[in-house]
């Protein structure tokens, strides 16, 4: 695998910076440096071989046929379904919490008591109206902080 220039953001002030996919001892390394917060390398892929031939899968850039999200800043800072985004949704990351009690030192989820409040179900049910109008069905990953801290989980899932 060649480097791959990109763009990504650093961990610590989410600034743009310039990044790189880097081949190294077998896996694909994100390396990025930022000029206040210094450099950063994490593993992105294991087996570099692997990546390739998922690179090289033919892929048409589709913009959503409905965009609920109006592009101010640009990627990755106008999150959602954007007149910019280059490819269809398949997959959703719903976030139905922010509170978490498991406390993984890697984890950047708010895992304290000053968590803002959970969605209520009419604010979930209102999220999966609006991807069903921005081009679902989409295969829905609930997330957030832990989301089996919601007494009402088994209501969101069905939905």
């Amino acid at each position: 695998m060649e480097t791959h220039a990109t763009q990504s953001v650093c961990p610590v002030c989410l600034e743009r910076i310039d990044a790189a996919y880097v081949e190294r001892d077998g896996a694909v390394y994100l390396d990025k440096s930022c000029p206040t917060h210094g450099a950063f390398s994490t593993v992105v892929w294991d087996g570099a071989a692997d990546l390739e031939a998922w690179q090289d899968r033919p892929l048409a850039e589709l913009t959503p046929p409905v965009c609920d999200t109006a592009v101010a800043r640009g990627c990755p800072y106008d999150c959602g379904l954007c007149a910019e985004h280059k490819q269809l949704t398949c997959c959703v990351l719903v976030e139905v919490t922010q509170r978490c009690n498991l406390r993984c030192p890697v984890c950047f989820a708010s895992s304290d008591a000053d968590a803002p409040p959970d969605p209520s179900l009419l604010d979930t049910g209102r999220y999966y109206d609006m991807l069903l109008r921005c081009g679902g069905p989409f295969n829905i990953q609930l997330s957030g902080g832990e989301p089996t801290l919601r007494d009402d989980l088994p209501e969101i899932i069905a939905q």
